[in-house]
């Protein structure tokens, strides 16, 4: 291997090549993979169903010892975690060309944490099912804990600002500033009632259910 890594590009190279012989679909290796504008990562497994990243590896090849080049791939996976709007792993990969080992680390908890000491040294790489897996585990957790903010705010919006805005229109009304008709009742109530549809797991119209996708990944992934 040391006769091959030459440099970061022929790294690169060996790393798709050992992917690849793990079990990784070879569409789901991008390398250079734009991130934004400004960057582009070295290699970027993605979900081949859905496209969406779920693996991040910065290389690095030393010529010598360099006791930095380790925070330098923290910082630098960070930088680039940043743009995604998904969780993945943050993997750095350095080989040393003096005693032709290569060794990986796990960034993500260190990334994710704000603190070094919590990266994972000698890290091996996760079987493309495990990565899968565990990226759709994480997507669905961060849905969840998203729906569960938005179902707390609905919950202040009904608690604090409904109930006075009810009692002000009811007080309009009875003073004939402002008559409550069937037709600004039911508007009331659709403009009351959409801000509440993300709370319910289900709606039912007839025939037709309409299921939250919290909820239709949770079943598939438990299938």
């Amino acid at each position: 291997m040391e006769e091959f890594i030459l440099n970061e590009k022929a790294f690169e190279t060996s790393i798709i090549e050992n992917l690849k012989k793990c079990g990784y679909p070879q569409e789901s290796i991008i390398a250079e993979y734009p991130i934004s504008k400004n960057y582009r990562a070295d290699i970027v497994v993605v979900d081949t169903k859905t496209q969406i990243p779920v693996m991040l590896i910065e290389v690095k090849v030393l010529h010598h010892i360099d006791k930095t080049v380790e925070f330098r791939l923290y910082e630098q996976l960070k930088k680039y975690y940043g743009e995604f709007n998904t969780p993945l792993k943050a993997i750095g990969a350095i080989f040393n060309k003096q005693d032709g080992k290569v060794r990986y680390t796990d960034y993500t908890d260190a990334i994710k944490e704000h603190h070094y000491e919590q990266k994972v040294d000698n890290y091996s790489l996760p079987t493309y099912k495990e990565l899968i897996n565990g990226a759709n585990q994480k997507v669905i957790k961060q849905k969840e804990i998203k729906q569960e903010n938005n179902i707390n705010i609905l919950k202040r919006l009904c608690w604090y600002i409904l109930p006075p805005i009810c009692i002000l229109i009811l007080l309009l009304d009875a003073f004939g500033v402002y008559t409550l008709s069937t037709h600004r009742l039911i508007l009331m109530g659709i403009g009351i009632a959409l801000p509440l549809v993300p709370c319910f797991k289900e709606i039912s119209i007839g025939e037709v259910s309409l299921k939250r996708e919290i909820e239709k990944q949770s079943e598939e992934e438990s299938k």
